[in-house]
Order: structure tokens, then C-alpha cells, then sequence
């Protein structure tokens, strides 16, 4: 019996992985399929004008909003003291113990503002291999 590919495709797939050197900071993210990054750009392309007549352009903030959204799924033992180490903050109303809470504005905030945050997400949610079983 031939397998037809068609019927063994799958729409999503989670993994909850460990942030490196973030002991404790796990985040559940969903593979982002070719198909999802091309109807997502195209979700947040705006037409603008110039002198030339109308460009297409990316909404980066409408991107990164939709991005997260589709990325991540929740996370859980992100400290204050990892926060610190992440993103700029006021650290006069971050504790170190602090636990901050999963939720999307949390988690565009972090994207926003964390380098090294949006850098290993970005190394996941688009490789197969971050969402085989190990």
C-alpha cells in the first residue's frame, strides 16, 4: 500500500523545551509550517505610499503580535532574576524570585524586547527537529 503524503501531514505540532541557561524557564511552542510564515507575512503586509505610488511593507508590530501568537503556547519558570537578565527592566520593581505569569502581552513584550529570547524561539519554531519525540 502507497503512502500518499497528503493524508500524513500534520497542522501543528508543541514541544516544551528549556530555555538555555535559564534553568527552569520552559516554553511550549508550536512548529511554524512554511505555509503558516507565508499566510502570516501576508496577514501583516500594509500597503504605504510614497512619491512612486504604493509599496507593500511588513507591520512589524502586527508581525511580531501574530508571530507569538502562533509560536507560543505558554511557558512557566520564568523568573525576575531570569527577566533581568533578558530584557532591559526597572529592576527597583523586579524581585529575582519574582514569577512572571504567562500571557501574550507577557510573552510580545519578551519578543519585543529580548534578543536572546527571539533568537531561540526563532532557532525552534521553524525546525522539524525541536518537535521529535526524543
Amino acid at each position: 500500500m502507497a503512502l500518499n503524503l497528503k493524508d500524513l501531514v500534520v497542522e501543528t505540532k508543541q514541544a516544551e523545551l528549556e530555555v538555555p541557561g535559564y534553568a527552569g524557564f520552559k516554553v511550549t511552542i508550536n512548529l511554524i509550517t512554511r505555509a503558516k510564515t507565508a499566510k502570516l507575512k501576508q496577514d501583516c503586509m500594509v500597503t504605504k505610499y510614497s512619491k512612486s505610488g504604493p509599496v507593500q511593507d511588513l507591520d512589524l508590530d502586527k508581525f511580531i503580535s501574530k508571530f507569538v501568537a502562533i509560536a507560543v503556547s505558554g511557558w512557566e519558570g520564568l523568573t525576575g532574576k531570569h527577566l533581568k537578565d533578558l530584557m532591559p527592566v526597572d529592576e527597583s520593581l523586579v524581585k529575582d524570585d519574582d514569577v512572571i505569569e504567562f500571557t501574550m502581552d507577557n510573552a510580545v513584550e519578551l519578543v519585543r524586547n529580548s534578543e536572546v529570547f527571539d533568537s531561540w524561539l526563532n532557532s525552534h519554531v521553524f525546525e522539524l527537529d525541536s518537535f521529535r519525540t526524543k
